[in-house]
């Protein structure tokens, strides 16, 4: 798959960070074959992760049979499902390196449809897009280790760290000559915890994620009025300039896990409230 890729798409899996001007009919397709890739490399790790349980599960088996009972059959079946296993799981790694964040086809080439059908046809679009894991330690802005806390025999030592990543933003000037501005900022807390009894040590990891999308709208007063009501249901701050009218607005969804994305019928929704705050003149 990645031989019919292109140079940029290419260039782009070695990064996982694009950012400039392009046109978005391009940028579409050029993201559009990643995502199938990345599609389709989720489902090769699925069906790897099942010929490495049961390839696992038939040669340790066999291993013990053969302590008790030395057979001909089942050494041959040790000798293929073993390196079946170890090449499935050599493979399964190499396809994770080249995983990509679900919200490049969940959400953002989806965005990026919605947004082509309200541009002007030549129209470009400035992007930054990161598809790196938020849980990178390039984005770790603090860590805190909490004192421990007992409960009877149970001592649990805590250390929170979190992150924050802006993996997509632009600007863009719709077909009615509004600017659009969007942000998205990716907050994420990894909560190591470590629990001591009277017996045994035991070590979790949990993931806690949140997605804030900004948006910014200036509308243009040759066009555009206040309108009376401002029943957006967002928080939003309105200010004016002698040529537009300007609106920024925030959503955030909170208690998401490691893998989820942005919802993407809210964040548009979203942009549709702010268009509230305006009139046509």
């Amino acid at each position: 798959m990645r031989a019919a890729l292109s140079p940029s798409q290419k260039k782009f899996l070695q990064s996982l960070e694009l950012e400039g001007s392009f046109k978005i009919s391009h940028l579409l397709k050029e993201l559009a074959n990643l995502g199938k890739m990345d599609t389709a490399g989720d489902k090769s790790r699925k069906v790897l992760g099942i010929i490495i349980a049961i390839s696992l599960l038939i040669a340790f088996a066999s291993i013990f049979i053969l302590i008790d009972n030395s057979n001909t059959l089942l050494v041959i079946i040790e000798a293929i499902f073993l390196p079946v296993a170890i090449a499935s799981i050599v493979l399964f790694f190499v396809l994770k390196k080249g995983d990509l964040d679900n919200n490049l086809r969940l959400f953002i080439i989806p965005f990026l449809g919605v947004l082509r059908e309200e541009m002007h046809n030549k129209a470009k679009i400035n992007l930054s897009l990161s598809a790196k894991n938020l849980f990178d330690k390039t984005y770790l802005f603090d860590k805190k280790q909490l004192p421990p806390r007992s409960n009877g025999f149970v001592t649990d030592t805590r250390t929170i760290s979190y992150y924050k990543q802006t993996p997509f933003k632009g600007n863009v000037t719709l077909s009615d000559n509004t600017d659009l501005a969007f942000e998205i900022i990716n907050l994420g807390q990894e909560v190591y915890v470590k629990k001591v009894t009277s017996r045994k040590t035991k070590y979790k990891t949990k993931y806690k994620k949140a997605i804030r999308l900004n948006i910014s709208l200036s509308f243009p007063k040759s066009t555009y009025t206040l309108n009376g009501v401002h029943n957006t249901g967002i928080p939003v701050v309105i200010s004016e300039t002698e040529q537009a009218i300007k609106v920024k607005g925030k959503v955030v969804f909170k208690g998401l896990e490691k893998e989820s994305t942005a919802p993407l019928n809210t964040s548009i929704r979203a942009i549709q409230q702010l268009y509230k705050v305006v009139k046509p003149i």
